[in-house]
């Protein structure tokens, strides 16, 4: 037998000189999915397609070309970053915790040694816009001035603990 692909869903099929049209089910393209995410944020990316009751011999999470986790009926071996990137193994989703702009590229998830992924995901990552936060803290004594911060562009969290060390 001889495995034409023409339209991803025909093969060509030769038995003692014989031609003949079959169908294949099993080939697809795979689905392409757009991720915007903002640096320091969680993002999920899923696996469409497998659940916890699939049958799963190898799954194979890859980013811009590189193994980034692959998962075995016997172990789970990390590429990169295994504190922050994460496969569940129940439903094979990968986790960021958080996401960094060196992480934009093109994901695919590949079951089984399949040539082909189930997805492809493209993931940007952007850097937070910092311009657009303000914030004004008071800092009270019990001295005869009265000192007050107009604007602080930080990060969450911070402008409060410079708030405190003014005071």
């Amino acid at each position: 037998m001889q495995i034409v692909p023409s339209d991803g869903y025909r093969a060509d099929q030769s038995i003692n000189g014989f031609k003949s049209d079959m169908r294949v089910t099993n080939v697809h393209d795979p689905e392409i999915t757009h991720v915007l995410a903002d640096a320091g944020q969680n993002v999920t990316l899923e696996c469409p397609g497998v659940s916890e009751r699939s049958v799963i011999s190898r799954l194979v999470w890859r980013a811009n070309d590189n193994r980034i986790v692959e998962y075995g009926s016997q172990s789970t071996t990390y590429f990169v970053h295994h504190n922050r990137i994460i496969l569940s193994e129940r439903n094979f989703t990968l986790f960021f915790r958080p996401v960094q702009s060196e992480d934009s590229g093109e994901y695919q998830c590949i079951v089984n040694s399949r040539n082909i992924p189930e997805v492809i995901v493209n993931l940007t990552v952007q850097e937070r816009n910092l311009k657009g936060l303000f914030y004004s803290c008071a800092c009270d004594s019990n001295v005869l001035f009265h000192r007050k911060v107009k604007s602080i562009h930080m990060h969450d969290g911070v402008a409060q603990d410079i708030c405190k060390q003014l005071g």
